[in-house]
């Protein structure tokens, strides 16, 4: 046995001592209210009958419920403070785990109740009852089992997404390219992910110098290299500023597009070397024929063509030894090799998901229903809520809206109503009440009600 193994196989055992003790609290309480259930028939005269075994049942299966819940918390949070990260083997053993509790505690209970009324007067009328009641209860349970580690699942990734750093990614290009590069920015907005752009991040009348040298403090950086690139000595001072870092190539995203700019032959890396060796002769012996009072800007952009030329020819050689795209390339696979470099990093959410807890959803369901119960108390309607068009209004997955739904069902606080929709119970109301739900959430009325 592994240490993973091991260590998870000390976890449960921890929780079974938990539960343990949670399920004998909830067997004293049962034993309790199932003799206070049978009392009151007892005084009605109607003790063999029916409606007995029904309520006795009832109980039963609340605290099956109870047990089932409780054995599920405990795995999951002694499995939380381990820190051991939750996986799809470790689910599907909680979910065994508590289905099978389910199972052993839905037999229990039937053999006890088949004892208990055995010897009835039309005892094999109620034999039936017990059985056909016990096993539809059980399909409900685990099904419910199921719903509710999905709902953990769930919530535990969107968690992770919540708490995960956004890289921060620096696009850079030349502005003869602004076309090409709103292109690829277009793109990446629709993903959620936000380049820096000096177009957007450079406030008016700023340096565009201090906004080059942040380049440094970025994780990525996608370079749109083209002749016109290669040629800017901004754009290649962006470059020297960004290859100074720790491995800096592999942080680096080129996207060649235009076929002047021949990276890939190193024989022709050097009409670029000779281009900037000549602009660097040029441009000093322009600096030789003034005076030196007021030529220190100059010298100063003097140094950085020096820095360029120095480092073009390192800079194009790590390029040429990379797998490069071309823009038509990434564009036809949705940037696919971008985006699965950085996707252990990134949180890229696309245009249909919607970040928000389940608990928070689920309150502003509730307080939807309860603010339009308000304001039709006068009309005395009862207002329900379009779960298909709240799904297309607030852009949130089905498949989340139907769980939280489902799970606020069970809680007690909502109710299945005509044509799929749902309304508030009393519970429901109370809750709302309670947590000021009406004041939090302003919401636009979707159903006419009953």
């Amino acid at each position: 046995m592994n240490k993973k193994n091991l260590k998870l196989k000390n976890i449960f055992e921890l929780s079974n001592l938990e539960y343990s003790k949670k399920k004998d609290e909830i067997i004293e309480g049962l034993k309790e209210k199932l003799s206070e259930i049978s009392e009151v028939f007892v005084k009605t005269n109607t003790f063999y009958g029916s409606q007995h075994i029904r309520y006795l049942l009832k109980e039963r299966v609340k605290r099956i419920r109870e047990i089932a819940k409780s054995r599920l918390s405990f795995d999951l949070n002694y499995i939380k403070k381990a820190m051991i990260p939750f996986s799809d083997n470790i689910y599907q053993e909680i979910n065994k785990r508590v289905s099978n509790t389910i199972e052993l505690e839905i037999e229990f209970a039937r053999n006890k109740m088949l004892h208990f009324c055995r010897n009835w007067p039309s005892s094999k009328s109620y034999l039936e009852l017990i059985n056909q009641e016990l096993d539809n209860k059980k399909d409900i349970l685990i099904k419910n089992v199921e719903r509710d580690i999905l709902i953990h699942k769930m919530k535990s990734e969107l968690e992770v997404k919540k708490n995960i750093k956004k890289p921060k990614i620096f696009l850079s290009y030349s502005h003869k390219n602004k076309d090409i590069a709103d292109r690829v920015d277009k793109f990446f907005i629709s993903k959620n992910i936000r380049l820096a752009r000096d177009v957007r991040d450079v406030p008016a009348y700023s340096s565009l110098t201090k906004f080059m040298d942040t380049i440094r403090d970025h994780d990525y950086v996608i370079m749109l290299i083209s002749d016109a690139y290669l040629k800017s000595t901004n754009c290649m001072y962006e470059v020297i500023q960004f290859i100074q870092e720790r491995n800096y190539i592999g942080r680096t995203f080129p996207i060649i597009i235009d076929n002047e700019a021949t990276i890939f032959d190193h024989l022709k890396h050097g009409k670029y070397i000779r281009y900037w060796q000549i602009k660097y002769k040029e441009f000093g012996d322009e600096i030789k024929t003034l005076q030196y009072t007021g030529t220190s800007p100059l010298h100063k952009e003097l140094d950085k063509i020096n820095k360029i030329q120095s480092n073009i020819g390192e800079f194009l050689n790590k390029i040429a030894d990379l797998k490069c795209f071309s823009l038509d390339e990434l564009e036809s696979t949705n940037y696919k090799a971008i985006l699965d470099k950085i996707g252990k990093t990134l949180v890229v959410f696309q245009k249909e998901e919607i970040e928000v807890e389940g608990e928070k959803l689920k309150a502003r369901i509730i307080g939807c229903l309860y603010k339009w119960y308000i304001e039709g108390l006068e009309q005395g309607k009862i207002p329900v809520f379009n779960v298909k068009e709240k799904i297309n209004e607030w852009k949130v997955s089905s498949k989340l809206m139907n769980i939280l739904i489902d799970e606020a069902i069970d809680d007690g606080y909502l109710e299945r109503s005509s044509y799929g929709h749902v309304k508030l119970t009393k519970e429901g109301r109370l809750f709302a009440r309670k947590e000021k739900l009406d004041k939090k959430y302003n919401c636009k009325e979707c159903g006419k009600g009953d």
